[in-house]
């Protein structure tokens, strides 16, 4: 599944930097309305759409990265470790991390993912938590000027921002990525490559939501949240 899947981003997010697709030029994405709302960006500029493939391919190669370089710490650091239980416990912990979070991200990566953020629980949850974390912090303050106002709230500024970002670019590679599927479908007759790549698509919506990440949100306020189920900030 992880060769399947890296398979088809690569051939999808380069065909689309190439511009040797067009399933996706000219077509609406949110990126190109927002551009051409805000910094009034004609929405005919053919580089905005290689924003979503160019990101998505950025953040695969920098996933294959820390793969590596986990693996390589985990089997270097420790020959030069004096206090061998140190040595063992940092080499096991870059081994667990890289393969049982990083390469199982391989297995279903997608920009789509990042749409795992903006359901409704998810965001309901983080926006609960970092409002609750705002109000505490302004409530232990003596002097609430300005500048603590700003830094209790920034929290909920970036949270805004990130999640903004998170809709847009995951929302723009759902668009993306089902045109191209479509188009593969389409086709009279269906080839090996053509399937495997509707697989890897379907493949991706299933596991769009990050179940492992929940269930650990889930018991995290379980076990820390007493009664009432807030997380504070100490």
């Amino acid at each position: 599944s992880i060769l399947a899947c890296t398979y088809a981003v690569l051939i999808n997010d380069v065909a689309a930097l190439t511009n040797s697709t067009d399933q996706i030029f000219g077509k609406f994405l949110v990126i190109k309305w927002l551009a051409s709302w805000v910094f009034h960006v004609p929405r005919e500029e053919s580089s905005l759409d290689h924003v979503v493939p160019a990101l998505e391919l950025f953040f695969l190669a920098r996933l294959y990265i820390l793969v590596v370089v986990k693996v390589l710490l985990a089997a270097v650091v420790p020959r030069f470790c004096k206090d061998d239980a140190w040595g063992q416990m940092f080499r096991w912990t870059n081994i667990a991390e890289a393969f049982w979070y990083r390469v199982i991200r391989l297995s279903t990566y997608s920009a789509m993912q990042l749409l795992h953020h903006v359901t409704p629980y998810q965001l309901g949850q983080d926006f609960y938590t970092a409002g609750l974390h705002a109000y505490q912090r302004l409530r232990v303050q003596r002097q609430r000027t300005l500048r603590k106002w700003l830094q209790s709230i920034w929290a909920l500024v970036g949270l805004s921002v990130t999640r903004s970002v998170y809709l847009v670019v995951g929302f723009d590679a759902f668009l993306i990525k089902c045109r191209m599927a479509t188009a593969l479908l389409d086709e009279d007759e269906l080839n090996l490559m053509a399937l495997v790549k509707a697989f890897t698509f379907l493949f991706q919506i299933v596991c769009l939501i990050n179940l492992e990440k929940f269930a650990i949100d889930r018991m995290q306020i379980f076990i820390f949240g007493g009664e009432s189920g807030n997380l504070d900030t100490d």
